[in-house]
């Protein structure tokens, strides 16, 4: 019941990029990524679309090295959607639904999320 007592008003559109960096894992599994969450009943993130080449433009490049993850950011998909709210709780319900879905389709590399409103 995550958010499900949410005040519907609340509701933000966002633009969530998720980056595999050097490795092209997540552009490949992006279809995947959309039909699970699509198919999945859960309240919190309802994405109406992706992209693989439209981005947020402060997504392109972290605030901090790349030795820390997998960069320089080169593959990634961004998601368009509504979000149950503009929070960190939501963002970080967001992320780690996004890291489930993105092993189920077999992407074993580190991954950046950046979360926007749009």
């Amino acid at each position: 019941g995550w958010f499900a007592d949410g005040d519907p008003r609340s509701r933000t559109q966002v633009l969530g990029t998720l980056d595999s960096g050097r490795d092209p894992a997540v552009p490949a599994a992006a279809p995947g990524l959309r039909e699970s969450l699509n198919r999945l009943d859960q309240p919190v993130f309802d994405c109406g679309s992706y992209s693989l080449t439209e981005h947020d433009p402060l997504a392109t490049r972290p605030p901090f090295d790349d030795g820390l993850w997998n960069g320089p950011p080169l593959h990634r998909v961004s998601f368009h959607g509504t979000l149950a709210e503009w929070s960190l709780d939501a963002i970080g319900w967001l992320g780690g639904f996004l890291a489930d879905l993105s092993a189920a389709q077999a992407v074993a590399t580190p991954l950046l999320l950046t979360v926007s409103r749009s």
